[in-house]
């Protein structure tokens, strides 16, 4: 899926340092507070950590990953009235969330609806990709909470990736403390 700051052509890179630095300090857990699209989380659920912990404060998002991770298939095809309905509509709904990304112009939150560009059909190519980190998410049974970080809960023995969002940017729809977080 699309997603601002997402990580998608670095996934499998990050995944094996947090790996390979939980296995030099002992650590068996992973836990990743900022989930976000989604794909450092479903690589991590490919490795073998005892478990796995995801979480974010975008409700729309984590009701979109736990519906995946439970077998949801998002639509292909969204009309632009579905996508402004949802829009006005705040309950956070897992096609809420696909709408606000997978379908919004370049996978900013709410950005336009804009599923396709430059010939390519973008919403196909998100469900490809949403179904495969689903099938990683349901492997490892992976737990997601919605929340903030300082809510989750991270044991001695769990390695911890952050990628908070960043600063100075539009940001994705929360209001975030950076200095609070660093």
């Amino acid at each position: 899926m699309r997603y601002l700051g997402g990580k998608v052509r670095q996934a499998k890179r990050i995944a094996d340092v947090c790996e390979q630095i939980a296995r030099s300090t002992g650590k068996t857990g992973y836990v990743e507070p900022f989930i976000g699209g989604a794909s450092i989380f479903a690589e991590s659920c490919r490795r073998g950590y005892s478990c796995v912990l995801g979480g974010d404060i975008e409700a729309d998002l984590v009701s979109l990953w736990i519906a995946v991770r439970d077998g949801w298939v998002p639509p292909a095809v969204v009309d632009r009235e579905t996508y402004e309905r949802l829009r006005r509509d705040p309950s956070p709904t897992p096609l809420r969330a696909w709408c606000a990304y997978a379908v919004s112009y370049n996978g900013k939150r709410w950005a336009g609806y804009g599923p396709t560009a430059s010939g390519r059909d973008y919403v196909a190519e998100s469900v490809r990709a949403a179904l495969k980190k689903g099938s990683a998410l349901r492997n490892r049974n992976a737990s997601i909470t919605c929340c903030s970080f300082r809510e989750l809960r991270v044991g001695t023995s769990d390695i911890v990736y952050c990628d908070p969002p960043y600063e100075g940017t539009t940001g994705y729809g929360n209001d975030f403390d950076h200095r609070d977080f660093w």
